[in-house]
């Protein structure tokens, strides 16, 4: 119905732009934050893609998990990225809850 949905013919011209760009070079991460939910996947542009879009308590949209799914959850929060001393990055999903911001999920990105 918007130019933001994923039917809509700017958005997947946009998105076949994004995959022609990406596939000599894939980077290590695509970042969206439309979706009012907090997933993290493989692929299918990036070797990972991440959605955190749900900074707002109790307007977050439904999430299920799919082919590639690594955590998916219909809750507010945010994602971290930390790069340490060797080289190596950790993707951490923390969740909003009553008493502030907790860890649900997280994964190594990289090897040194």
């Amino acid at each position: 119905i918007t130019n933001q949905d994923l039917s809509n013919s700017r958005n997947v011209f946009m998105r076949a732009e994004f995959a022609r760009a990406f596939a000599d070079h894939p980077p290590l991460l695509y970042a969206a934050g439309h979706e009012h939910n907090l997933q993290v996947f493989k692929g299918p542009y990036a070797k990972y893609t991440v959605v955190s879009g749900s900074g707002i308590v109790d307007h977050q949209s439904a999430v299920h998990y799919k082919n590639g799914s690594l955590y998916a959850a219909r809750k507010p929060g945010f994602m971290r990225f930390d790069v340490d001393r060797t080289g190596r990055v950790r993707l951490s999903v923390h969740v909003i809850n009553k008493t502030g911001p907790e860890e649900q999920y997280a994964i190594w990105l990289t090897e040194p």
